[in-house]
């Protein structure tokens, strides 16, 4: 997490340099796989189930922080997620 911040910041630096606005679509996704994940830690980090996607297993952790957690046990068994 601490490398998205990071080049976030200097996104953000470079922009001011040219004068321009930051997008979000310019900022950087920072994604977690993870092979299983316990329902009781995807309550305790509050995420919620990816409402862009629309696989099961995908958490977005709000939308402050561009964070994704992808649980591979749950995602389904397609020519996609495989």
């Amino acid at each position: 997490m601490g490398k998205s911040c990071y080049l976030c910041g200097n996104l953000e630096r470079e922009n001011n340099r040219k004068n321009q606005k930051t997008n979000e679509t310019d900022l950087p996704l920072l994604l977690i796989i993870t092979p299983t994940i316990s329902q009781a830690i995807i309550l305790a980090i509050n995420s919620v189930n990816d409402v862009e996607s629309s696989y099961s297993g995908i958490y977005t952790l709000g939308n402050l922080l561009i964070i994704k957690i992808v649980s591979v046990h749950q995602l389904q068994k397609s020519g996609e997620t495989l």
